[in-house]
């Protein structure tokens, strides 16, 4: 989530690694200059959680690799029900650190953050672990987290955005009929929007059916940049739009996309798979 928040800050300005290529370190012991020269950062931003039913306490530290100084830390002990408030607050604070000045557009989306049940955040994350199976009990679990997280919040657009990327993957995997899973996908994609109109998933998601299952470019480009009108270095939205860019025959701004994608998250598999296609058809 935090890789979200900053990924949408100043991207001409900083650039955040996705999270696959993140989390490959998760518990590891590799030193952070060697992370560092790895995945081409500057800073990193780690931290910890400990939580019990209904609370939650976080440490956060921002760390320079050149020298391994840290910038700066915090630790937060909030209700579980905040804590996508508290991540746009580390967001603000990880961009003070780094003398990043905020437009008024973020200062903006960061303010209006609101808390959300802790149930339902929970389910929606445990619903987004479960996708990644990329089985049929992993999508059919997904589902029910993805649908108690909307019973428990019907306002909450992540999950609904997160059950119409459900579908297009059934579609695509062969686990639904192009006819049934469409329409469930892109209405509840359109849903996740009409709650939330940065929901930038939801607007990835719609660009992808509008380009693989609809086959209506014009739509399909409107919906690209739409997306990266929000955030531009949407490292989960680029693979797809290079691909884009690489059926409507423009070569030179897909190869430019899938290479940015590349840089953003360099040991995702998806990524690099995509950037693969491009190459070829880029001959």
């Amino acid at each position: 989530e935090m890789i979200s928040q900053l990924g949408r800050l100043q991207p001409a300005r900083m650039s955040v690694i996705g999270r696959t290529s993140v989390m490959r370190y998760k518990k590891s012991e590799v030193p952070l200059h060697q992370i560092g020269s790895e995945l081409g950062a500057g800073y990193i931003l780690g931290g910890s959680c400990r939580r019990d039913k209904v609370r939650i306490r976080v440490s956060v530290e921002l760390i320079r690799v050149e020298d391994q100084s840290q910038l700066w830390s915090e630790t937060y002990e909030r209700e579980m029900s905040g804590l996508l408030v508290l991540q746009s607050e580390v967001a603000k604070k990880v961009a003070e650190a780094l003398a990043l000045k905020l437009l008024p557009a973020d200062e903006v989306r960061l303010a209006n953050v609101r808390n959300v049940d802790a149930e339902a955040y929970e389910a929606y994350l445990k619903a987004v672990r479960s996708m990644e199976a990329l089985s049929k009990a992993g999508f059919d679990e997904a589902e029910r987290s993805f649908n108690l997280a909307i019973e428990k919040e019907p306002g909450y657009a992540a999950p609904w955005a997160g059950l119409a990327g459900l579908w297009v993957s059934r579609i695509q995997l062969g686990m639904a009929s192009r006819e049934e899973g469409l329409l469930i996908a892109k209405s509840a994609a359109l849903k996740a929007i009409a709650l939330d109109d940065g929901e930038t998933e939801a607007r990835r998601v719609l660009a992808g059916i509008l380009t693989w299952l609809d086959w209506d470019w014009p739509a399909a480009e409107r919906a690209w940049n739409r997306l990266f009108e929000i955030d531009p270095d949407n490292a989960m939205g680029l693979p797809g739009y290079s691909h884009f860019l690489m059926v409507t025959r423009r070569l030179d701004e897909a190869l430019a996309k899938s290479e940015r994608a590349v840089e953003l998250d360099p040991y995702n598999v998806r990524t690099q798979s995509f950037h693969a296609q491009v190459l070829l058809g880029a001959r």
